[in-house]
């Protein structure tokens, strides 16, 4: 197989991995209540299940493709280098997520931790 059609068949796996990541993601953030964990739907082992495939995606077969890439062993088509600019917009928009997910899980512990502040006060007089 050329180094090129070795490209494709990445760019391709990175792709479909994404997707499952975010499709997972956005699922999540959109399903009902769960009472059972008391969060808002979101399943982790999934989002975890998947972000773990695509990190393993990425340590199997990135350092290879930039060895080839820098090598010269693979040219770029603008194709290939439009999609693999969309899966790093992709990646950004996954981090922008995790990351607005962690500051609304910072602020719930915050006002939960006001909360016992405020219920341990009156306890402790």
């Amino acid at each position: 197989m050329t180094p090129s059609i070795q490209f494709d068949d990445f760019l391709l796996t990175f792709e479909r991995s994404l997707e499952r990541v975010l499709s997972s993601a956005s699922n999540s953030s959109s399903s009902p209540n769960d009472s059972s964990t008391g969060t808002s739907g979101i399943n982790h082992s999934e989002i975890e299940n998947t972000i773990k495939e695509l990190g393993a995606v990425l340590d199997e077969h990135l350092p290879q493709q930039i060895a080839a890439i820098s090598s010269g062993e693979v040219s770029l088509t603008t194709e290939q280098v439009d999609r693999l600019k969309d899966n790093l917009k992709q990646l950004e928009k996954l981090e922008i997520m995790a990351q607005s997910r962690l500051a609304w899980v910072n602020s719930l512990g915050n006002e939960m931790a006001d909360w016992v502040d405020k219920l341990d006060g009156p306890r402790k007089d």
